[in-house]
C-alpha cells in the first residue's frame, strides 16, 4: 500500500500543492482530476523525488518511499520525452539499462509489450518517424519495462484515435491484474469513471474531493434518463424535467426525483417498442461543472 499524508510544496510563495493525501491498495487505480496549475504534476514530481517536499510523507508498505531504489516508479508523462533519432529497441533499452536491468530481461519484456500494444513489426523502427500515437505507445513501454510497483499516468490516453484507446485501456486492466497501483491523471474523465476506485479533485493547488466515485455522484440529486426518439415523443409530456437534449436518435432528460423516475422508467420498460432506454447518474464531468470542482 502507498500511503502518502499532507504533502505542500510551495514554488516560493506560489503554492503548489498543499496538504494532498492519498492511500491505495495493490490492484487500486486513483484518478486525479483538475486543470494544468491544479497542483497534479507538482504532485508527480514531489512523489517521483523531482521535487523537494515542503512538508507531508510517504510510505510504501510501511517504509518511507525514498529508501526503495529507482524501480519502485514508473512514469508516463504528459509531454514526450524521447529521443526521436533511436529506434524503439535502443531508447527502451537505454531506460531499462539506467534500471540496472540485464539486455535479456529487457527485451523479454519489450517483445511482452510490443504484443500487447499491437506495434511488434516497430521494434527497430525510428522514434521520429513513428505516428504520435504509436510514440505514445513506446513512452508508455518505457515507463512500465522495469515492472514497477507503483505506475504514475499523466494523460495516458492524450491524442490516441478509439482503437489505440481500446488497446490502452486493455493495458491498464492488465496493469491492474498485475497488482500495480496507478495513479492517473486525465481530462477525459469519462476514463477516470472506467478505471478508478477512488477520485481526487484538484484546484488551485487544494483537494477538493476525495472519496469513491459512488460518493461523488451522491453529491449530486440529478439523474439523465435517455430515451429513443420515437419513445421520448409519447412520453414527453409524463417526464418532469428540468433540461433536454437531443440528438438524431436519442432524447436525454435531466431529471432531479430518483423514485418519480423510476416508476416513469417501469412504465416504459413495459412498451415493447422500446428499444433503447438509460437511467444513470450524473458523470464526473456534469457534477465538477454543477458544484465548480476545478
Amino acid at each position: 500500500m502507498i500511503d502518502v499524508k499532507n504533502i505542500t510544496k510551495y514554488y516560493r510563495k506560489q503554492k503548489g500543492v498543499a496538504n494532498f493525501s492519498l492511500q491505495a491498495k495493490s490492484g487500486e487505480c486513483i484518478g486525479i482530476i483538475g486543470i494544468n496549475g491544479s497542483g497534479k504534476t507538482t504532485f508527480f514530481k514531489v512523489l517521483l523525488n523531482l521535487l523537494n517536499r515542503d512538508t507531508g510523507t510517504m510510505h510504501y508498505q510501511g517504509k518511507d518511499l525514498s529508501t526503495y531504489n529507482n524501480t519502485i516508479l514508473g512514469y508516463l508523462p504528459e509531454e514526450r520525452c524521447l529521443y526521436l533519432d533511436l529506434t524503439v529497441y535502443k531508447q527502451v533499452q537505454l531506460l531499462g539499462r539506467l534500471k540496472e536491468m540485464s539486455d535479456q530481461k529487457i527485451e523479454e519484456r519489450l517483445d511482452k509489450y510490443l504484443k500487447l500494444l499491437k506495434i511488434v513489426d516497430y521494434k527497430y523502427k525510428i522514434i521520429g518517424k513513428l505516428s504520435k500515437g504509436n510514440q505514445q505507445k513506446v513512452q508508455i513501454i518505457c515507463s512500465l519495462i522495469h515492472d514497477p510497483k507503483i505506475v504514475v499516468l499523466d494523460e495516458p490516453l492524450s491524442g490516441l484515435d478509439i482503437i489505440n484507446v481500446n488497446i490502452l485501456k486493455k493495458l491498464i486492466y492488465q496493469l491492474k491484474r498485475e497488482n500495480k497501483i496507478i495513479l492517473m491523471a486525465s481530462h477525459q474523465f469519462e476514463h477516470i469513471e472506467q478505471f478508478c476506485e477512488h477520485i481526487i479533485i484538484l484546484k488551485h493547488g487544494d483537494t477538493q474531493f476525495k472519496g469513491s466515485l459512488n460518493e461523488l455522484q451522491s453529491l449530486s440529486k440529478r439523474f439523465y434518463l435517455t430515451l429513443d426518439q420515437s419513445v421520448s415523443k409519447k412520453y414527453h409530456d409524463k417526464i418532469n424535467y428540468s433540461q433536454i437534449t437531443h440528438n438524431e436518435l436519442t432524447t436525454t432528460y435531466e431529471l432531479n426525483d430518483y423514485e418519480e423516475s423510476l416508476e416513469l422508467v417501469k412504465e416504459i420498460m413495459n412498451n415493447n417498442d422500446v428499444t433503447s432506454i438509460s437511467l444513470k447518474p450524473s458523470s464526473i464531468e456534469q457534477i465538477v461543472r454543477e458544484f465548480n470542482l476545478i
